[in-house]
């Protein structure tokens, strides 16, 4: 009866192994061929075959997950258009891309992908390749994110939050805590070299963006994390121009690095992956835009270690005309100025003195240059003009009372 007992409890373990393997099972060449032979019938441009990728599950795979109503709240950033924007641009043309990084079977592609923004603004900014570990937002982060429940964008872990026995907050070295690719206890505390001044998302809800604001948030800030739905097509993706929309809740997390507009129906956005090299173009996809959610909850950081922007302006308040004298306060190494007074003109001096005409609320923003071309967005100041009449001392007390 004993050994009756044993062996039912064995055929059910095994059972359960089969079950267990059989749900996170990847595509077998099988099913890619009837995939391939299915987009090639719906005219996709691109191909499908097998890679390491495949040999996972989308499970192990797919692991951003947005929590619940996360834009309330949320750091939203409109993009301004400041100048005109070239048809095509990508920072892995520049030199400022590391090596494509793979996740294994670990739903981390939200931390990679956090990660990738912060190591490619270093190499924009420093010139040098800096590795640094997906394991600490992985093993470290407070919200309960990790490789089997996957996470959301874990930006505020280079910036503010930290648990203990870690002290500050801020990106810690790869080799201080390897990537295991499984829920690793936290150790530490580590070294955080590296910090980030903000992040936020692009637009001002939670709807996709525009292609244009996309592209702006590319050029002033770097590379921009997204969500994007990966399906089957995706999982198989080999080369070529994505051209399937595959329809379905946003699954997993990637970096745009760029675009091309003379590719594809109306456009491509470069997209960087960490499924390893072998996935894809090299680890990147060339995806028309528009297709498969990609763009929601895009976001960037500001990564501008020792440039900070900053002014004033005199007055800030009276009667139109005004005529207000804008004192440059910035630190740092700068090159070069810009201002938009809040009523469409511009300048590039660096302390400019502007006319306002109109009564009326203005904002000013001024963004400085480093040499290496980089940029980081002061506060707002506001302007406020008040229009010529009797009462107009009235009105200006009146007004100061919210100062």
């Amino acid at each position: 009866m004993k050994y009756h007992k044993i062996m039912i409890a064995a055929v059910a373990v095994f059972l359960f192994l089969s079950i267990a393997a059989g749900a996170y099972a990847g595509l077998s060449v099988n099913e890619i061929e009837v995939l391939g032979k299915q987009l090639a019938a719906k005219g996709a441009t691109f191909t499908v075959g097998p890679s390491p990728a495949t040999e996972r599950d989308l499970k192990e795979l797919c692991g951003l997950v947005p929590p619940k109503n996360w834009w309330i709240g949320a750091p939203f950033s409109d993009m301004r258009r400041k100048r005109a924007l070239p048809s095509s641009w990508n920072w892995c043309d520049q030199g400022k891309c590391p090596d494509i990084r793979d996740q294994l079977s670990c739903n981390s592609c939200w931390a990679f992908s956090t990660t990738a923004l912060l190591e490619i603004n270093i190499m924009i900014i420093h010139g040098a390749e800096r590795d640094l570990s997906e394991q600490y937002l992985v093993s470290c982060n407070t919200d309960g994110w990790d490789c089997i429940r996957g996470g959301w964008w874990a930006h505020d872990y280079h910036q503010w939050k930290y648990r203990l026995p870690e002290t500050e907050a801020g990106a810690v070295p790869e080799d201080e805590f390897p990537y295991a690719g499984w829920d690793k206890l936290c150790g530490g505390p580590y070294s955080h070299p590296f910090k980030i001044d903000a992040w936020g998302f692009i637009g001002s809800s939670f709807t996709i963006p525009s292609v244009d604001s996309i592209k702006q948030a590319i050029i002033d800030y770097g590379p921009v994390g997204t969500a994007i739905y990966s399906g089957p097509a995706f999982h198989a993706y080999t080369g070529g121009i994505f051209n399937i929309d595959e329809s379905g809740d946003v699954n997993h997390g990637v970096v745009i690095v760029g675009w091309d507009d003379n590719q594809g129906k109306d456009g491509v956005w470069i997209l960087r992956n960490s499924w390893g090299k072998d996935w894809g173009e090299g680890g990147y996809m060339r995806i028309e835009y528009g297709l498969s959610r990609i763009g929601y909850s895009a976001n960037f950081i500001e990564y501008s270690p020792g440039l900070s922007a900053d002014f004033e302006g005199s007055p800030v308040i009276g009667e139109a005309p005004l005529t207000v004298k804008f004192t440059d306060k910035s630190t740092g190494d700068i090159t070069e100025w810009f201002w938009e007074f809040g009523d469409s003109l511009t300048s590039t001096q660096r302390n400019p003195v502007h006319t306002y005409n109109n009564p009326e609320d203005y904002t000013v923003t001024l963004t400085v240059t480093g040499p290496d071309g980089w940029k980081k967005k002061s506060r707002d100041e506001y302007i406020r003009v008040a229009p010529q009449s009797d009462d107009s001392l009235e009105w200006l007390l009146l007004l100061l009372e919210g100062y």
